[in-house]
């Protein structure tokens, strides 16, 4: 009876470890930078005041 390989070892043996960890580095890449990016607008939206604020204007015609 022949012993059963693990998937580990047959993707060793394809030699497509360092392709496929490159894929997944990639993947992760990306996703992370879409994370970051959308909680970044997410907080220059909500606090935008914060970054970029508005100077405050008090014209005469508005007291009268």
């Amino acid at each position: 009876m022949k012993p059963h390989k693990s998937m580990k070892y047959m993707v060793a043996e394809k030699q497509v470890l360092i392709p496929l960890s490159a894929c997944f580095f990639i993947i992760i890449f990306l996703v992370l930078n879409f994370l970051f990016n959308t909680l970044r607008q997410l907080t220059q939206t909500v606090f935008s005041e914060l970054f970029d604020p508005k100077l405050f204007y008090l014209s005469l015609s508005f007291i009268s």
